[in-house]
């Protein structure tokens, strides 16, 4: 049976995008205020690179009487499905759109005997799939409804939800597996990486370049734990030195800025990155997460980096993960939810992981510090992550 998809969308793209991977129509019609034609034209070339070359149609309707030109514009696109193209079955789907669009667009579902249907796009369920609502005006059955198959989760790609919301990966991220057992021990033995921390030579920040004063301050031996030094130097994260380590880096062989690159990434992963690999680890561990990625750059308009990227169904979490809870961590909550709805939409899921919450209150707090940090995530709709939940790989009650 050939399905045509007639869609009212607004300025998500995600939605259509869901229901047309989930349909795999071979026609689509898109019908939307003029405000969100770059949505819709985004929605389309997400969709045609996984679908291929389906024909879609774009119909923008003006604001002196939207509810009359959303009619015909989608009772044209039925006609047009049906005529030229000869669909079987015609779905019409509302998720997303103003309302004044979605009921016009429900209305001719119903004069036409198509099916219309929502999708309950996730927040806070177990799986992350969205649940498909007919609102019943066509003439499929429960059991027809369900065999449609409105689960589009295998053919999305977390490159495909940022694109979808106009930013580009340049840089999908970087394998972490070499780091895990090093990250795994920083996260087991809290004194062990206190005392490494305690240790590090340089305070923090971007790397120098190779020859900068600052440069050999960097490059200052210091002294590992032996908990964490054997891994650090399996990991390629230290070097050996007269019986104590430095940061690794490549040497001349290489240019000054992957010297430089390598340097900071290791740096990092000594001072705090270490838990945003064990997180990672833990993402790909748990059953309903997939699609795990670390380090990931977004650009479009200014470069972003995010510690992880997972997929739950079909809603993208965006992590952040800091060893410690330092001043302005209020501040990185309205920015981690902030990226997470610019990258994944409105259903996008903000996660912190923190884990050192112990902050002695100054005279000024009325409570401990990570007491208004969970009461202010709370608010944001920002979900917690502490040290225990990485440790036994235990998202799934958490993300």
């Amino acid at each position: 049976m050939s399905t045509g998809l007639v869609q009212t969308v607004g300025w998500e793209s995600l939605p259509p995008i869901v229901a047309a991977l989930a349909l795999r129509p071979c026609a689509i019609g898109h019908v939307h205020l003029e405000d969100s034609h770059a949505s819709s034209r985004r929605a389309e070339a997400v969709i045609t690179s996984v679908l291929g070359k389906v024909p879609v149609w774009h119909r923008a309707v003006g604001m002196d009487d939207p509810l009359l030109e959303t009619r015909d514009a989608v009772r044209d696109l039925i006609r047009v499905m049906r005529t030229e193209h000869g669909c079987t079955r015609i779905v019409v789907h509302v998720t997303g759109s103003t309302k004044i669009l979605a009921i016009a667009a429900y209305e001719i579902a119903r004069d036409e005997g198509a099916e219309c249907l929502y999708l309950e796009l996730p927040k806070g369920d177990a799986d992350g799939v969205p649940q498909v609502i007919s609102l019943g005006t066509g003439k499929l059955s429960s059991d027809e409804l369900a065999a449609i198959g409105m689960d589009p989760s295998s053919r999305l790609s977390i490159e495909l939800i940022a694109r979808a919301h106009g930013y580009a990966l340049p840089q999908a991220g970087l394998d972490y597996s070499s780091y895990v057992p090093f990250a795994r021990m920083a996260l087991e033995d809290e004194d062990a990486e206190e005392a490494m921390h305690r240790a590090l030579p340089a305070d923090g920040g971007r790397a120098p370049w190779p020859g900068d004063r600052e440069w050999n301050e960097w490059k200052q031996p210091f002294t590992l734990p032996r908990e964490l030094s054997s891994l650090a130097l399996d990991a390629g994260i230290v070097e050996a030195v007269d019986g104590r380590v430095r940061v690794a880096e490549p040497g001349d062989s290489v240019s000054r800025e992957e010297r430089r690159s390598v340097l900071e990434q290791n740096a990092s992963l000594l001072r705090g990155a270490w838990l945003e690999v064990a997180l990672a680890d833990a993402a790909a561990a748990t059953r309903t997460l997939r699609d795990v990625r670390w380090s990931v750059e977004a650009e479009m308009p200014r470069p972003m980096e995010h510690d992880v990227l997972a997929l739950k169904g079909t809603t993208l979490v965006v992590c952040s993960a800091k060893r410690s809870i330092q001043p302005g961590v209020f501040g990185h909550l309205r920015e981690l939810r902030a990226h997470a709805h610019r990258l994944g939409g409105m259903m996008g899921i903000p996660v912190l992981a923190i884990a050192r919450t112990q902050r002695p209150k100054t005279r000024y707090e009325s409570q401990s510090i990570a007491a208004d940090v969970a009461e202010v995530a709370a608010t944001l709709g920002v979900k917690l992550v502490s040290r225990r939940d990485i440790q036994d790989r235990a998202l799934a009650g958490v993300i």
